[in-house]
């Protein structure tokens, strides 16, 4: 190979390249040339862990596009996204985005490589109890159970903007976790699962805040609680065996707040405001 006929490259070695570069360069590798083109389409390799970037709201002329800002070069990208058309995104993590769709589906994508998961229906959550469907056949509304008022109907539009509150991916395991319903419960599935599992702590808890660590999924409630489960554990009744609780302290006596979970760069601490 010529030292100067860089599209000769063998593939293995531009994939070595494609998992080193910052994301923007990540975005530009394809440009070179028709080979390098065709290793981020056939062999999409994540770039190395860095600073993320931000998504912001949609405010362009072009709907398939969405804006991002490095904070590593303090600028602004647009990339083309014709998969998250029309969807809300209400989590990301590791490079994936979490969206719902018109009829408050879930899906996960990640922008950079094209790769995404395909994931139970909301049918299948454990608190919806139906759907509701139009002459034509299309849902306008999912039914959900209360305890207290029996089953309720909600438009697809109010599920999709208020049922979920969270929602993350763990790559290690293709698991998603997401906190959602009136009361913020959590339910989890690994991509291709048929439905959605709830996860039961020991007491009832409000949670507001989840995080992928080491494997095990960590929720934070308002009460304080700390929740860690480990998602690959048998689940007997109640899901004690598969969870374990701890209380962080209250900070400046507020105790009912929202509160979140961030972990240190290392991966050695876990830090909650």
């Amino acid at each position: 190979m010529s030292l100067n006929n860089w599209a000769a490259l063998p593939p293995e070695l531009q994939a070595l390249i494609l998992g080193r570069l910052e994301v923007a360069d990540y975005l530009r590798f394809g440009a070179v040339c028709r080979s390098w083109c065709s290793t981020v389409a056939q062999r999409p390799c994540l770039p190395k862990p860095q600073i993320p970037w931000l998504m912001l709201s949609d405010s362009t002329s072009d709907p398939d596009t969405r804006r991002f800002f490095s904070r590593l070069d303090q600028k602004m990208y647009k990339i083309h996204l014709l998969e998250i058309h029309g969807r809300l995104c209400i989590g990301s993590s590791e490079g994936w985005l979490i969206t719902v769709d018109e009829l408050s589906e879930l899906h996960a994508l990640n922008p950079l490589t094209g790769a995404s998961l395909a994931l139970p229906s909301v049918a299948t959550f454990f608190d919806v109890a139906g759907v509701v469907r139009d002459s034509d056949g299309r849902i306008t509304d999912y039914v959900i159970g209360y305890d207290n008022l029996g089953e309720v109907p909600h438009e697809v539009e109010h599920m999709r903007v208020y049922y979920y509150l969270k929602a993350i991916l763990d790559p290690s395991s293709a698991a998603v976790a997401v906190i959602l319903g009136e009361f913020n419960d959590l339910s989890f599935a690994h991509a291709g699962d048929e439905s959605w599992t709830a996860l039961q702590p020991p007491l009832p808890q409000i949670f507001c805040d989840i995080i992928f660590r080491r494997g095990l999924l960590h929720a934070v409630a308002i009460s304080g609680a700390l929740v860690v489960f480990d998602l690959d554990a048998p689940r007997l009744a109640g899901g004690s065996d598969m969870c374990r609780t701890s209380t962080f302290a209250k900070v400046g006596g507020l105790l009912l707040q929202s509160k979140y979970l961030v972990e240190s760069p290392d991966g050695k601490d876990l830090f909650h405001r």
